[in-house]
């Protein structure tokens, strides 16, 4: 009897309004919050840092509720409230129905967040590119020609250790990890072509893992000789080059590349300011889209306007110009298999609230009465 009491006051608790309140007004600070990072930090870093943690870190040692953690706290005081506080019955299908479509909106943002895709595309005018580049990824890139219009063999670097051996796909070759560093910097800075007078410092990796820049230091093997002590840094701007076995072969440590089965050219970048001030209104990109069998068609990417196409989004997200004066556009690319889930769930809320509604129109039954 006591276990029973003991479950109904937690199901009591975990059903309360009073916790759906509290999660509503975190969920909405975290919003306010994460869009005015946004304005400084860039995008990326405002959703790994207030929408894709489970507990933010204020000042360093305050703990603050992430969205995940939210969220999950307001799907079970969902699924509670469903069950010990609306109860079955016709008149309450509406309030149902309304309340599961919440229940799938806020599982459907999990699944959009453990199974999506989001990658940043930069273009500067009149330059051409296939492929965005996800943040806090790295990869190991090697090619045989110094130029990109090729195959590139590329291997994941986030499980290398030291000592570990992997073999490069139809090159012939072999790496073994002789140091590797998930956030470090380089102790010059100077050409990669040579890796004598410098060095990699390593750093702690930051919760923030765009902001981490891996380096690598690799024994490269081919089937009649190898060649040690490689050193591979991310913020290195030329690759590096090697010859083994008579062979020249080009290594870079390098962002995740994500192939698209499309291309797209930056035509012109306009920022538009609002009136008598250099304070930017909003951005656009006019791109000319290059599919495959030379299709292509002009459009026009803006801030409220994005473009899709073969099951991604592209979002215009920032620019910045070169030191060399050429304006670069920065797209975020989204991909999500589950990006329809969210309009299901608000159909199924506006259903049941319109049900709900209709529902109060028609008068309660009412008992027969003592003649």
């Amino acid at each position: 009897m006591r276990k029973k009491f003991l479950f109904q006051d937690i199901a009591r608790v975990l059903s309360s309004p009073r916790l759906t309140t509290v999660g509503l007004f975190l969920l909405i600070l975290l919003t306010v919050w994460g869009t005015l990072y946004q304005v400084d930090h860039g995008l990326y870093a405002a959703q790994q840092k207030f929408f894709h943690s489970w507990v933010i870190w204020i000042f360093g040692y305050m703990p603050l509720p992430g969205s995940r953690l939210v969220m999950t706290a307001l799907l079970v005081n969902l699924f509670f409230a469903i069950f010990f506080r609306l109860g079955l019955h016709w008149r309450r299908l509406g309030n149902l129905l309304a309340h599961i479509g919440i229940v799938l909106l806020l599982l459907g943002s999990f699944i959009i967040q453990l199974s999506s895709l989001t990658a940043r595309m930069v273009i500067g005018e009149k330059e051409t590119t296939g492929h965005a580049v996800v943040p806090g990824e790295w990869e190991l890139a090697v090619w045989k020609q110094a130029t990109l219009t090729h195959p590139v063999q590329t291997l994941p670097t986030d499980e290398w250790k030291e000592g570990d051996s992997y073999a490069i796909p139809d090159t012939g070759l072999a790496i073994t990890v002789t140091a590797y560093y998930p956030n470090c910097r380089s102790s010059t800075g100077g050409s990669p072509e040579s890796a004598a007078g410098r060095s990699l410092i390593p750093l702690p990796s930051t919760r923030e893992k765009g902001k981490n820049v891996a380096g690598a230091r690799l024994t490269i093997r081919g089937p009649s000789g190898s060649v040690p002590g490689i050193l591979l840094y991310g913020l290195d701007p030329d690759p590096r080059r090697i010859v083994i076995d008579s062979r020249a072969f080009y290594f870079q440590l390098r962002l995740r590349h994500h192939l698209l089965p499309f291309r797209l050219e930056l035509i012109d970048f306009k920022m538009i300011v609002h009136p008598n001030s250099v304070i930017p209104k909003s951005y656009q990109s006019r791109v000319l889209l290059k599919k495959t069998g030379g299709l292509q068609r002009e459009v026009l990417i803006s801030m409220n306007k994005p473009l899709r196409h073969a099951g991604v989004t592209l979002y215009q997200s920032s620019y910045f110009t070169s030191d060399d004066g050429l304006e670069h556009t920065v797209l975020t690319l989204v991909r999500s298999p589950a990006r329809l889930l969210p309009y299901l769930s608000c159909l199924m809320i506006f259903v049941g609230i319109s049900l709900h509604f209709l529902s109060q129109l028609i008068p309660p039954g009412k008992k027969g009465s003592k003649k």
